[in-house]
């Protein structure tokens, strides 16, 4: 793990932020260490075959400082992306909304194959208008294990403030 944090040091802040080892591993890997406010690397384990992980989290993407480094460096190491978050905020509500959402998997947008991915929806749906509703809505489309999901949330009625037009879309 050390030549790792020694290779990322060359895109990123890692030897400037507290790094500090789990107690345990992480996705099957034997080792982890957490780096704060970057992410996490993991290594070790028969099953991982001297491969290392890294995750970066959304924070930890904006501390890299050489991006095209990185791609380079990765590439040189045949690393390959197993997953990506994106998330988008409409602070207006006027672009991404629970009914747009509602809208596009009703009319197909989100068919593969001719079929319509599974969802869920969380919040107090059956009481719209109320307050309990003013706690916001969500609606997962699509699932994690497919790698294909979509998750649109009232983000600033869930974090408290009843009347915000807040809406997040996460993919």
């Amino acid at each position: 793990h050390r030549w790792v944090l020694s290779e990322l040091s060359r895109f990123l802040p890692v030897d400037e932020v507290p790094n500090k080892m789990r107690k345990g591993g992480w996705s099957g890997y034997k080792f982890s260490m957490d780096i704060e406010g970057i992410g996490l690397i993991a290594w070790g384990g028969e099953q991982q075959r001297g491969t290392v992980s890294l995750s970066l989290m959304g924070g930890g993407c904006s501390t890299v400082f050489d991006w095209q480094g990185l791609q380079d460096w990765l590439e040189k190491h045949k690393a390959k992306l197993n997953r990506v978050d994106v998330a988008h905020d409409d602070f207006t509500g006027e672009h991404i909304n629970i009914a747009w959402a509602i809208e596009q998997y009703q009319t197909g947008g989100f068919n593969n194959g001719g079929r319509a991915p599974k969802h869920q929806c969380f919040g107090s749906w059956l009481h719209l208008g109320s307050s309990e509703e003013r706690k916001g809505l969500t609606i997962n489309i699509g699932s994690r294990t497919s790698g294909k999901m979509l998750r649109v949330d009232q983000k600033g009625k869930q974090l408290g403030d009843e009347t915000s037009p807040w809406v997040r879309a996460e993919v």
